[in-house]
């Protein structure tokens, strides 16, 4: 038993040519649309690394401030000012942080940092204050070469 389909070459050629036309503009979309993702993918990827860079510059600056001002037994002004600075420049970096929010938020980098600080300047035990910024640098580094 043959079975015959009858096919119609004008259909198969109005078929072809819409394809012929619209093929290629399809192509063009899709790969629009990839690429466009991959930008904004790699954009986020760039603005977590500028965060996590920022980050670890402001803690280390406030961490040599610290230590140098925090061991003193009587400050000026200036030198005061300028510890206090530090501590609020830490803070502030720690807590305004957009693309890596969530990171800090779990790695717990504020309430380790101002521990750290705190027991400092109550004991000015410069070994503990350096392990504890060593830890959290630690902590910084490597969630962001995991992430990125």
């Amino acid at each position: 038993m043959r079975i015959f389909v009858h096919v119609d070459m004008t259909q198969v050629t109005l078929y072809l040519a819409l394809w012929g036309a619209i093929g290629p503009l399809v192509g063009i979309l899709v790969g629009h649309l990839l690429t466009r993702s991959w930008q904004r993918e790699q954009w986020l990827l760039d603005c977590r690394k500028e965060e996590f860079r920022e980050l670890l510059t402001v803690l280390t600056r406030s961490f040599a401030t610290i230590c140098c001002y925090g061991g003193m037994g009587v400050m000026n002004g200036n030198d005061m000012r300028a510890r206090e600075a530090a501590h609020t420049d830490a803070q502030t970096t720690i807590r305004d942080r957009i693309y890596i929010a969530d990171d800090i938020a779990k790695l717990d980098i504020y309430r380790i940092w101002k521990t750290a600080t705190d027991e400092f300047q109550s004991d000015h035990t410069l070994i503990a204050f350096s392990e504890k910024y060593a830890l959290i640098r630690a902590m910084i580094v490597n969630t962001a070469t995991e992430k990125l």
